[in-house]
C-alpha cells in the first residue's frame, strides 16, 4: 500500500470519527435528535 492510499484511508477514518463524536453529543441528553443521530451513524459506517 502506498503513502497516498494510506493518507486517503486516514482521512476517511478521521471523518468517521467526527461522525461518531457528533452522535455522542446528540445522545448525551434526554432530548435526542434521532434522525440526525441516525444519519451520522450511517455516515460513520459507510
Amino acid at each position: 500500500m502506498n503513502d497516498a492510499t494510506k493518507d486517503f484511508i486516514k482521512q476517511w477514518l478521521f471523518k468517521a470519527n467526527e461522525d461518531l463524536l457528533v452522535v455522542e453529543r446528540l445522545t448525551e441528553y434526554d432530548i435526542i435528535a434521532t434522525s440526525s443521530a441516525c444519519f451520522h451513524c450511517q455516515q460513520a459506517v459507510e
